[in-house]
């Protein structure tokens, strides 16, 4: 089972040919989409927590600067 399991993987690898290079270019793409997701959620988060925090700062300076 395991043997016949094994020769199904390899051989789709060996009839595609995927050259090193392409592997390498496939995973720092893959790397580099998920890098870019994640930079997206952060940046989305520090908008919103600065959005919060630039209502609530304005109202304390407004409180702070009208006496």
């Amino acid at each position: 089972m395991t043997r016949k399991h094994q020769e199904t993987t390899t051989r789709p690898n060996d009839a595609v040919m995927i050259s090193p290079s392409t592997r390498r270019l496939a995973k720092h793409a893959i790397l580099f989409l998920i890098g870019v997701v994640v930079f997206g959620l952060v940046v989305a988060a520090a908008a919103i927590a600065v959005r919060h925090h630039s209502v609530d700062r304005s109202s304390h300076v407004e409180l702070r600067w009208t006496p």
